[in-house]
């Protein structure tokens, strides 16, 4: 009979326990899923809100009517006031008055919104509605029509005349399109886009009664001042 010690019984029992399968530990699934859960909570929150900010942004341009949304951040958009001109009185065109060896030249609202919309009415092309408006308010001008193309929707312009290099120019300080109004850079390239090539051509007619020199607004007019080329 082989008789084993007590140090060899315990070396027996150690090798037993080490041929014995382990256990594996189980896995929290529940947990994990929590967790993930958790973690894709604020994401999805953020989507939507997203979602939100952008459909809000889009009714406010009036370019899509949006069921629900549309009510809520568009109304429709109106000029300042209204301009009623006849043709037939302003047919005769800008006109200056000799001042002191400079040429005025007056330029009413009335003969302003007819002088744009007589541009618009020649042009084949035109983006905009004959419509529009234009408007003098204290130290700017306010030009409000439809655009036609490349989408459609009512404009507002607040602009800023200036003379730069003896010629007229505007300075955008807001535009609009419906109620959302449009960052600066974003209004610069909007109104280079459709209104630089009808500026040169009204610059074409100002230069005629002489260099441009003075410029001001008042009382619902623009004024002029040129040095004629005698």
């Amino acid at each position: 009979m082989v008789r084993l010690s007590f140090d060899d019984q315990l070396l027996a029992e150690d090798d037993f326990a080490q041929l014995r399968p382990k256990r594996r530990k189980r896995r929290r699934w529940g947990a994990r899923r929590r967790a993930k859960s958790c973690c894709c909570f604020p994401l999805v929150f953020l989507l939507i809100l997203f979602g939100i900010l952008v459909t809000a942004i889009i009714a406010k341009t009036g370019i899509v009517e949006i069921p629900f949304v549309s009510p809520i951040f568009y109304e429709l958009p109106q000029a300042s006031r209204l301009i009623e001109i006849d043709p037939v009185d302003l047919a005769s065109g800008l006109s200056a008055k000799l001042n002191q060896g400079s040429a005025v030249i007056e330029i009413t609202e009335q003969e302003l919104t007819h002088l744009v919309r007589q541009q618009l009415s020649g042009s084949k092309d035109s983006p905009f509605a004959e419509s529009v408006q234009v408007l003098i308010n204290g130290k700017t001008i306010e030009f409000f029509g439809l655009l036609l193309k490349p989408v459609s929707a009512n404009i507002t312009l607040i602009l800023e005349p200036l003379l730069i290099d003896h010629q007229l120019a505007f300075r955008p300080v807001e535009v609009k399109i419906g109620n959302l109004a449009l960052p600066p850079g974003l209004s610069q390239w909007l109104f280079d886009r459709f209104f630089a090539a009808r500026l040169g051509e009204f610059n074409k007619l100002l230069l005629k009664f002489g260099q441009l020199e003075h410029l001001e607004l008042e009382s619902g007019k623009l004024i002029i001042t040129s040095q004629p080329d005698f």
